[in-house]
C-alpha cells in the first residue's frame, strides 16, 4: 500500500538525518530530521529546485531575526516579548495561506527552537545562520534521499490526511487565526524557562496545535498531541538512559533507526495512528537530538517531569482556544423559520 511507502521514508529521513547532523557535530541535531519529516508529510515527491531554495532563505531569514531578537538586549523584557509578537504574527499568517503554509510551518518550527535554544548558548549570528541554513541544505538532500531508497510506486503516494493540513474549502480571517495564535503562544513562552528540554518540546507542541485548520480542529486533536508528545517524551527518555549504559555510536545508531522504524510501522495504521504518532516521533527527535546537543541544555530530568509540562502546555493551548476561538469565527445569524 502506498501509505507504507510514505512512511517509511519518514522513517529513512528521521534516522539518517539525524546520523548526519551528529556526524557534524551540529549544534541542532533534530532540527534537520524534524525540517525533513516535514518536508515529506503530505508530500508525494521531493521538493523541486525552487522550492528547496525558498526553503533554505526563509530558515536563514527567520535563524537571523530570531536570533538578533533573543540575541540583542532590551531596556525592559517587554519591548523582547513584542518583538517576537509581530514575528509570529507575520509566520502565522504565512501558515493560513494556503499558498504559504509549508514555509510557514517549517519557519515556525524555526522559530520556536532558535528561540528557546539561543538564548542558552554562545553562537554568534553568522554562526546561527550557517547552522541553521546546512540544516535546511541536510533535510532537503535527507528527503532526496529518502525518495530514493523507498520510490514512489503511484502518483498519490501520501499518509492519510493529517490533522493539521489545510482546508480546502473557505477558510476564516487570516489575520483574526494569526491573532488569537500569537495571543495564546507569546505568553506560554513568556511562563516556561528554557533550562530543560521538555519546554522546548511544549512550546513546539503548542505553537503546532494552533496552526491547524481551525480552533475546532485544533481543539480536536488536542489531546492526540499531548498524548503523542508524551508517549515520544517516553521514548526518548528511555533512549537516553540506554545510551548512559552503552555509550557506542553502533548503539546510538540502533536505536534511532530501530525507534524510527517503529513509529513508522505504526503510522500507516490510520489517520487515528498518526495524529498521535506523528507529533510523537517529532517530540522523540527533538527530546534526544538535544540531549545529544553541545549546548548547555539538561537532559537528566525525570520522565514524569516532561510529559507533565508538555500535558499542562497542551491544555493550556486548548483553554486559550475555548476562550478566544469564538473570535476567529462570528457566530452566523440563525435562519428564520
Amino acid at each position: 500500500m502506498t501509505t507504507r511507502h510514505q512512511a517509511y521514508r519518514i522513517a529513512v529521513a528521521a534516522s539518517v538525518g539525524l546520523a548526519l547532523e551528529l556526524l557534524r557535530e551540529s549544534y541542532l541535531p533534530p532540527l534537520a530530521p524534524i525540517l525533513a519529516v516535514q518536508l515529506l508529510v503530505g508530500s508525494s515527491r521531493p521538493p523541486a529546485a525552487r522550492q528547496a531554495f525558498a526553503f533554505v532563505l526563509s530558515v536563514a531569514v527567520v535563524s537571523l531575526g530570531m536570533f538578533w531578537i533573543t540575541s540583542s538586549p532590551h531596556s525592559f523584557k517587554g519591548l523582547y516579548y513584542l518583538k517576537i509578537t509581530f514575528v509570529y504574527l507575520w509566520i502565522y499568517f504565512l501558515c493560513f495561506n494556503n499558498k504559504t503554509a509549508p514555509i510557514g510551518a517549517l519557519a515556525l518550527t524555526v522559530a520556536v527552537i532558535v528561540s528557546a535554544v539561543v538564548p542558552a548558548s554562545e553562537v554568534t549570528a553568522a554562526g546561527i545562520v550557517a547552522e541553521l541554513s546546512c540544516a535546511a541544505v541536510s533535510a532537503v538532500l535527507v528527503a532526496h534521499l529518502a525518495y530514493l531508497v523507498v520510490p514512489s510506486r503511484r502518483i498519490a503516494d501520501s499518509l492519510p490526511a493529517r490533522p493539521d493540513a489545510g482546508s480546502d474549502g473557505p477558510s476564516p480571517d487570516i489575520f483574526r487565526r494569526s491573532v488569537v495564535a500569537t495571543a495564546i503562544l507569546v505568553p506560554l513562552q513568556a511562563l516556561l524557562t528554557f533550562d530543560d528540554l521538555a519546554p522546548i518540546v511544549a512550546l513546539l507542541t503548542t505553537a503546532t496545535m494552533l496552526r491547524l485548520a481551525d480552533s475546532k480542529a485544533a481543539s480536536r486533536y488536542g489531546w492526540t498531541f499531548a498524548t503523542g508528545n508524551a508517549i515520544g517524551a517516553i521514548v526518548a527518555s528511555a533512549n537516553v538512559m540506554l545510551l548512559a549504559m552503552h555509550d557506542e555510536p553502533t548503539v546510538l545508531l540502533t536505536s534511532v533507526a530501530a525507534v524510527s522504524l517503529l513509529f513508522s510501522a505504526l503510522l500507516v495504521r490510520g489517520a487515528s495512528w498518526t495524529a498521535i504518532l506523528l507529533p510523537g516521533l517529532i517530540a522523540y527527535l527533538t527530546l534526544f537530538g538535544l540531549s545529544l546537543s553541545p549546548l548547555p541544555v539538561a537532559d537528566d530530568v525525570a520522565v514524569l517531569d516532561r510529559v507533565l509540562t508538555i500535558v499542562a502546555a497542551s491544555i493550556y493551548a486548548l483553554a486559550g482556544l475555548l476562550l478566544l476561538g469564538r473570535w476567529i469565527a462570528p457566530r452566523m445569524p440563525e435562519a428564520r423559520t
